[in-house]
């Protein structure tokens, strides 16, 4: 899934999965983790 399919279904600014994905690749995770966490983080921030 793109990061512009992932802000149009669930709101989440391209740029929160573009960041995730380099501290993904920088620490040498597993970038759908990193980008799973940073994703919970950021929709758990967002009053609902």
């Amino acid at each position: 899934m793109t990061a512009n399919r992932t802000e149009l279904i669930v709101g989440v600014p391209d740029q929160l999965e573009r960041t995730a994905r380099l501290i993904a690749a920088a620490r040498g995770e597993d970038i759908n983790a990193v980008v799973c966490a940073a994703l919970r983080e950021y929709i758990g921030a967002v009053p609902l």
